[in-house]
């Protein structure tokens, strides 16, 4: 099963090792609408009265909840595939004893004619299965 942890701090590691985001932690004030966000500048202070909350931003926007959220993940799939070095598989993977489904996720890259270098990784959800497939996968490439 997978050690990683669904999270605020893998999405954050997801964001910068898989998908090439610059990340910083900072001020995030919540609009009128909860879609309506605004990141305070770094040396702007909250506004008293107003509900504000410390998150990973990537540019002006909050990291996606990747390790949480299937479509967030499915952004993690699309962008490892896209690049034409990773084929995913998802499968479930059974259930273990009195517990939720186990899924599993491969990601298989090829990188010469001759070679498949096969990540898998489980976990209790869909989107954490993705996270920790794709963190192993990266961090596997880059050796």
């Amino acid at each position: 099963m997978s050690a990683l942890v669904a999270g605020r701090a893998t999405d954050a590691q997801v964001a910068e090792k898989v998908m090439g985001l610059t990340v910083r932690r900072g001020w995030v004030r919540d609009g009128y609408y909860e879609m309506e966000m605004e990141v305070l500048g770094e040396n702007e202070e909250p506004i008293d009265g107003m509900k504000h909350f410390e998150d990973f931003i990537t540019g002006n926007h909050c990291v996606p909840r990747y390790s949480t959220d299937i479509a967030a993940a499915w952004q993690v799939v699309e962008h490892l595939v896209s690049s034409g070095r990773f084929f995913f598989r998802l499968s479930g993977a059974g259930r273990e004893p009195d517990t939720d489904p186990v899924w599993q996720v491969t990601l298989a890259e090829y990188p010469d004619d001759e070679t498949t270098v096969e990540t898998r990784r489980l976990a209790y959800t869909v989107p954490l299965a993705i996270c920790s497939a794709a963190l192993a996968a990266v961090n596997a490439a880059e050796r």
